[in-house]
């Protein structure tokens, strides 16, 4: 091959590990966050009558080593009364340390998801 056509194919080869590498991660991302929407799920507890269709999106602060800073609770829907998105804001902060990303570069300060019970 020609030297240009080694140029355009490491290039190729590059960008095809890049898009590869780029896929992984966002994987990892899925799982990372799923892996914190379980903890809290695992430290939900209330004594109120919660409907099951109740749900809103927590935003998480968190620290690098999984210490909750703050918590939002918003966008909830209809079924969510005010006992479930104190349970909800409680489960959070029962769930620290969260759990930490498989990879330190996917560490994310603001974690957003939806929560249900």
């Amino acid at each position: 091959y020609s030297e240009g056509v080694k140029k355009r194919i490491a290039k190729l080869t590059k960008k095809m590990r890049e898009a590869e590498r780029q896929k992984q991660l966002e994987s990892l991302r899925q799982a990372y966050i799923s892996a914190i929407r379980a903890k809290v799920q695992e430290n939900w507890r209330t004594a109120a009558k919660i409907s099951d269709k109740a749900q809103c999106d927590l935003y998480i602060t968190q620290t690098p080593s999984g210490n909750v800073s703050s918590v939002k609770v918003e966008n909830c829907n209809r079924f969510a009364s005010p006992q479930f998105k104190k349970a909800a804001k409680d489960a959070v902060y029962r769930a620290q340390p969260l759990p930490l990303p498989p990879e330190k570069e996917l560490f994310e300060r603001n974690i957003r998801f939806v929560f249900k019970p």
